[in-house]
């Protein structure tokens, strides 16, 4: 039986058995995959409809790092070539191999014809550092991301806010990244908690606390998908208890 019945509400037996022949009706444009299982353990399917021939299916991450991109192109088209480096930079952080390669491609002739050297060198390490997962580790990363984004959601369901360190150290010195590929690797790599919440498509605000050694310390508000405005506002809240951070620092 392929055909989903629309007069009737069916059980869970019968609606398994439908979806599963669909996949056998039409092997090359439908496959299924369990996500999970309810709270009586029995397994929540998700039908994927594509034409396999054509490449992999998408998920919302891919579409997420796409629509970053075409910002950036927009930008780009606009005059802000710093707000475009800005977003490209993310993409190559997040996005699949195809994806990472268009954004070098946008990104590097700017860089190459308006960077110093040491700009230059900076993003050439930065390339070899990142590398784009391929076949089966990006399939596994995928997964990986799945895990982590139904934990997350799972948590935030009783914590809608989540306060976390911007660094796991203390932040990195002056013109650090351009100390070599360990400089580069220490800047650009050390923010786990930052992209790890880009990764998962969370939405987060870096907001000054306090201070080290004239160097200012950030603590970073994580929330849950579409209520950037209560992280806004617990943001705000944090800048009104300890000041602005920057006119503490710049006083110094």
């Amino acid at each position: 039986m392929s055909t989903l019945p629309c007069d009737r509400f069916l059980r869970y037996a019968e609606l398994t058995e439908c979806l599963h022949s669909l996949v056998r009706d039409h092997p090359r444009l439908v496959s299924i995959e369990s996500i999970g299982k309810s709270h009586e353990g029995r397994d929540i399917w998700v039908l994927t409809v594509t034409n396999a021939a054509s490449g992999p299916a998408h998920d919302d991450h891919w579409y997420d790092v796409q629509t970053k991109f075409d910002l950036a192109k927009a930008y780009q088209e606009m005059g802000d070539k710093e707000g475009a480096r800005e977003i490209l930079t993310e993409v190559i952080k997040e996005g699949d191999a195809q994806q990472q390669a268009e954004a070098k491609a946008l990104m590097d002739g700017d860089v190459r014809k308006y960077g110093s050297k040491t700009v230059v060198a900076i993003f050439d390490e930065y390339y070899r550092y990142f590398q784009p997962f391929e076949g089966l580790d990006f399939l596994k990363a995928m997964a990986d991301r799945n895990r982590f984004i139904r934990a997350w959601t799972t948590f935030m369901a009783d914590y809608p806010l989540v306060l976390t360190p911007f660094l796991p150290a203390p932040i990195f010195t002056w013109n650090r990244d351009e100390q070599g590929a360990e400089g580069v690797r220490e800047v650009l790599g050390s923010a786990l908690y930052s992209y790890a919440m880009n990764f998962m498509g969370l939405p987060a605000a870096f907001v000054p606390a306090n201070e080290n050694d004239a160097q200012p310390v950030g603590v970073q508000i994580v929330g849950r998908r579409f209520r950037e405005d209560m992280i806004l506002d617990a943001a705000e809240a944090v800048e009104r208890s300890v000041g602005v951070m920057a006119e503490r620092l710049w006083r110094r």
